[in-house]
């Protein structure tokens, strides 16, 4: 096909578009500031006078500066305009609103004739494209430099403008009324676009004693050697180093630790052998390779508070607590259900019925002998503990904070000593001689004692109301009456057994305080 012969070439064409992009921003009020040298990706940086109206000057927003850059073609090509690699990053990539401006221009009889114009948002799916552009051009899949290398536009996938009025209603619709909103949401497209699944992955090679060890290390029951690190970060599906390093640890070696991904969520119900139920909510993973010999095969178990760990070959492990239990702040009712499960396997023989979440599907894990666990030799101990936690804290009319396993084993003693305080079973009859007590006449005198314990941050004090009496020519009192005056909770100042216990002693009229401790 021979093309006919234009009256100008491509430069002047530029020429006549760039004077008709001014033209029409005069006479829209935009003030269309040029490049000095074209190296920057665009022609035009575009504002607008603001508004001098009202008084908060300080507040107005300004319109925001729009990068331009203005393509002219002729109207017989290919409906497209193209801009270098390089000139559509440096476009695309500030933060402020990128458009690009598309002429098309026919041979008039005198003149160059304009015949249509439309802005092109580099936003979304263009903004997108020249962020994929430069991501295969970063993993050298294109061998060009930036500035070889072509994108092109559509023109009709613009908004068509006629006059300058109209360019401003285009430039206005794309930027929105909220310009910081808009830069915000920019740079997260930047930052996003192109990461359709996980950003980073490492390729790792890893050392193992034996084949149980990394099986064990993959389902995240021990920590393995990490010998070599491949991490890339994959956008727009191709991949390019990520430059992220690890530091090895104590002796030289840099260690792993897997968290496998759960396959589902179940419910588990112990059984003991006397019949006696506790339940769990929990997932269940199984072993992350391909082929696996049966013998090897693993199917995990998890809760917050145990795992269960069955393998092919028959060998079933339930591991209580671990390091996750000792981390945990819990609240008493998942204690008292833990120390259920203590109980139980540690008594006998015990069933595990798990029923699969989403299939429905049931099965059985028998466990033929008790169960040995660091916790105690029954649970039964530590579920008395609880109550005795309830009862105090309840009596005080005081909530049960959620506590650690430290914390608990911290307060056991104390919580015992002033339980069995309350119930008034922790200390003989109070008998004491005084000197120069002797009198012809029985007198009394009223006391206060006081015990307190801790329980993560929160404390109750237990006050009590002693009657003594001082027979007539006694040489001391001797206890005659006994009774618990109030249970509270207290706060944490160090004087705060001392004012609950004057508090008390006003109240029943006491002649004085005992403070005792739990040893």
């Amino acid at each position: 096909m021979i093309m006919a012969e234009r009256s100008i070439g491509a430069d002047d064409l530029g020429a006549v578009g760039e004077a008709e992009f001014e033209r029409r921003c005069a006479a829209a009020g935009l003030i269309a500031n040029k490049s000095g040298r074209d190296k920057m990706g665009w022609d035009y940086v575009v504002e607008r006078a603001p508004d001098e109206q009202g008084p908060a000057l300080d507040k107005r927003r300004l319109f925001p500066l729009c990068r331009v850059q203005v393509k002219t073609v002729w109207k017989r090509d290919a409906g497209r305009v193209s801009l270098t690699l390089s000139a559509a990053e440096r476009l695309a990539k500030p933060e402020d609103p990128a458009f690009v401006v598309a002429f098309e221009a026919e041979d008039g009889a005198d003149d160059v004739q304009i015949m249509s114009a439309n802005l092109i948002h580099v936003t979304g799916n263009d903004l997108s494209r020249v962020l994929e552009r430069l991501r295969a051009a970063g993993a050298g899949l294109k061998k060009k430099p930036l500035n070889e290398q072509e994108i092109t536009f559509r023109i009709d996938s613009g908004t068509p403008f006629a006059t300058g009025k109209e360019l401003l209603a285009a430039l206005l619709t794309a930027i929105g009324n909220d310009p910081d909103g808009y830069r915000d949401a920019k740079r997260a497209a930047l930052a996003n676009l192109g990461y359709d699944g996980p950003r980073y992955s490492v390729q790792v090679a890893l050392t193992s004693e034996d084949p149980d060890h990394l099986h064990d290390a993959l389902m995240g029951r021990r920590p393995i050697e990490v010998r070599g690190t491949n991490a890339v970060d994959r956008r727009f599906g191709t991949e390019i180093p990520s430059g992220h390093t690890w530091e090895a640890g104590p002796g030289g070696r840099l260690m792993a630790t897997f968290k496998p991904i759960p396959k589902g969520d179940c419910s588990i119900v112990v059984r003991g052998e006397d019949g006696e139920t506790v339940g769990f909510d929990g997932t269940f993973s199984t072993l992350p390779l391909p082929n696996v010999p049966k013998a090897d095969e693993r199917l995990l178990f998890t809760t917050p508070t145990f795992e269960l760990d069955v393998r092919g070959s028959g060998r079933i492990a339930l591991n209580i607590g671990g390091e996750r239990l000792e981390a945990s702040r819990l609240p008493l009712p998942d204690w008292r259900t833990l120390f259920k499960l203590v109980r139980l396997v540690n008594a006998g023989p015990t069933k595990f019925e798990i029923r699969e979440r989403k299939t429905g599907a049931r099965f059985e894990i028998p466990l033929s002998k008790a169960v040995e666990d660091k916790h105690s030799s029954t649970g039964s101990d530590l579920l008395s503990l609880l109550t005795r936690i309830e009862d105090l804290w309840g009596e005080a009319g005081a909530r049960v904070r959620d506590f650690t396993q430290k914390e608990l084993a911290a307060a056991g003693e104390e919580v015992d000593a002033v339980h069995r305080f309350w119930k008034g079973d922790l200390l003989e009859k109070l008998d004491f001689p005084i000197a120069g007590s002797e009198s012809a006449e029985a007198t009394e005198l009223v006391l206060i004692r006081v015990m307190s314990v801790e329980l993560a941050g929160s404390h109750v004090a237990v006050g009590e109301r002693l009657v003594m009496t001082n027979g007539s020519g006694g040489a001391g009192y001797t206890q005659r009456d006994r009774s618990v005056a109030t249970v509270e909770e207290i706060g944490e100042a160090e004087d705060a057994v001392t004012e609950f216990a004057k508090r008390i002693m006003e109240k029943v009229g006491a002649h004085g305080i005992m403070t005792l401790g739990s040893d």
